[in-house]
């Protein structure tokens, strides 16, 4: 409640009053005045003082500033995580619908100069991008490849069955009506259809132990010069039937090459069958070995008719056949599957080495590929 101020009739105060009892009825009553001079000498001191006011306007202002500055200050150190946090989010979302191209283009922006931590995660996300993409291509690859071989495996199976359930059926609808030479013949014809087929089986057998992890090589030394002169008196007697020289060329020094001899030679098999095949009458095929420090280089080159330049890098693809080279093959009726080199780029993979194929369309091939020199410990 406020009164008058008894020192001024203009002013007014917070005040209490007291009753002081008598006999009948109240004495009086005490006046007391609550804010005194003190109190209002402290209050007109506060209200006047400009330094103070001045003080906490400044430390109001100081305060607001310094929490803008330290918004800003977190909003930038944060700024690149939220970046990373976008691009992250963002090739979660693009990979899981299979957009590859989009999910390309989420990728951290690289700095000319990694400042921090956060740079160096980055820089490893996009490192780990860029290796999924690749692994996501390649099973795009490989789904393509295993579609297409199932194609040609279908293709090339169904093929010599074809013909072998023809004629067979001809034999036995036809059989008495046949004379022995047409029923030779066609015995013949279906013994060859049966003889690729069982070859085809094989080959799809071999390529898939040799992909399989269980294929351990039986890795020890060898004479390869005495391999490679077996292998040239195997095939002497079908190259002489053809018309074809086949010859050996190497020194008589040769040390021990180191490998598993059976699947090398698998591979000579292979390369000398297959130069054998697309080599004319009169050509010739040879096997060289050289040597240098550490490795013995086997070729087998001969003067067939050569593979385009453009088709060499296809020509170990599996089921991959040079249609050129089917039309002018000289067997005839015979078809193959284009598993031979296939089979022989998987061994020497196997050995850890390479194979090579160098041609010259009408002037020949030559598939070449090393193996390392045994070291007597």
């Amino acid at each position: 409640m406020l009164g008058d101020d008894p020192r001024g009739l203009n002013r007014q105060k917070v005040f209490s009053v007291a009753e002081i009892p008598g006999d009948d009825s109240p004495a009086g009553y005490l006046y007391v005045i609550l804010e005194g001079e003190a109190f209002d000498s402290a209050t007109e001191m506060v209200r006047g003082s400009y330094i103070l006011s001045f003080a906490t306007t400044g430390l109001g202002i100081g305060l607001l500033l310094a929490l803008a500055a330290g918004l800003t200050a977190f909003a930038f150190l944060t700024r690149r995580l939220r970046t990373l946090t976008r691009v992250m989010r963002g090739y979660g979302e693009t990979d899981t619908q299979g957009n590859s191209e989009t999910a390309s283009l989420a990728r951290y922006p690289e700095p000319a100069q990694p400042r921090d931590e956060i740079d160096q995660l980055g820089l490893t996300f996009n490192q780990m991008a860029e290796r999924i993409d690749q692994q996501l291509e390649a099973l795009k690859q490989t789904d393509a490849k295993r579609r297409e071989m199932i194609a040609n495996v279908s293709h090339d199976l169904r093929t010599p069955l074809t013909s072998l359930h023809g004629y067979l059926e001809t034999l036995l609808l036809k059989g008495e009506t046949l004379s022995a030479s047409e029923r030779k013949k066609y015995l013949q014809i279906a013994t060859a259809q049966s003889t690729q087929l069982n070859r085809l089986i094989g080959e799809l057998f071999e390529l898939a132990k040799l992909d399989s992890s269980e294929t351990l090589l039986n890795i020890e030394p060898f004479s390869l010069a005495e391999l490679v002169q077996d292998m040239a008196h195997t095939f002497s007697i079908k190259a002489e039937k053809q018309n074809i020289q086949l010859r050996t060329e190497h020194s008589g020094n040769l040390p021990f090459a180191y490998g598993d001899i059976a699947l090398i030679q698998r591979v000579l098999d292979n390369l000398i069958e297959n130069a054998l095949r697309y080599t004319p009458a009169g050509g010739c095929i040879t096997l060289s070995l050289n040597s240098d420090s550490d490795h013995i280089m086997v070729k087998v080159a001969d003067t067939g008719q050569g593979i385009p330049v453009e088709e060499i890098p296809h020509i170990f693809d599996r089921f991959y056949r040079l249609q050129k080279s089917r039309a002018q093959n000289k067997t005839g009726n015979e078809q193959h599957a284009g598993l031979g080199l296939a089979i022989v780029k998987r061994i020497i993979d196997l050995h850890g080495g390479a194979i090579r194929a160098q041609s010259r369309p009408d002037h020949g091939a030559e598939f070449s590929f090393a193996l390392p020199i045994y070291r007597y410990v």
